[in-house]
């Protein structure tokens, strides 16, 4: 199965998206709707996904982003890495929030989901062992499509590909 190249046009304006209220807190645990092969589990999915680095900076192992992401994914290995410069850094992550994720399309073919969305990330300080702030990331939005592939028993991130 191949899998999409190139951008990712969107045919829902941007512009006047907003992140939802209370997004849930960051787990490594996968939800169980995330674990259906069902539109709606691959929309869960990615929500999930996305808010693992927080819960694994603070819990010190990237091993969960690592099991749900393919080998070939160049933007998971890059997320993988700065997740672990933090951990290496002995910094946790506050707030303990995940990125609030709005999901515009989705596209289901066989085994194969795109998920087209917008994430929201909030404002987060990384705090040394003192509890001092050492580095703090300013909130920002992303707009990506995420290629996601059924294994047989669960999803899995194929590629991140930005949206023009």
């Amino acid at each position: 199965m191949a899998l999409p190249t190139g951008p990712v046009t969107l045919t829902v304006p941007t512009d006047d998206i907003q992140p939802p209220a209370n997004p849930p807190a960051p787990t490594l645990d996968v939800p169980a709707g995330a674990s259906q092969k069902t539109v709606g589990g691959a929309e869960d999915f990615v929500k999930w996904w996305f808010g693992l680095p927080v819960a694994a900076i603070n819990r010190g192992s990237t091993q969960v982003i690592r099991a749900y992401s393919a080998p070939a994914c160049g933007e998971c290995d890059r997320l993988i890495s700065e997740t672990e410069e933090s951990i290496r850094e002995r910094w946790s992550a506050r707030p303990a929030e995940n990125p609030a994720v709005v999901i515009l399309d989705s596209i289901v073919a066989q085994d194969l989901a795109t998920i087209s969305l917008v994430g929201f990330a909030p404002a987060t300080d990384y705090l040394d062992a003192s509890g001092a702030v050492v580095e703090t990331d300013t909130a920002y939005s992303v707009t990506a499509a995420v290629d996601v592939v059924w294994t047989g028993t669960q999803w899995q991130v194929a590629q991140v590909r930005g949206v023009e």
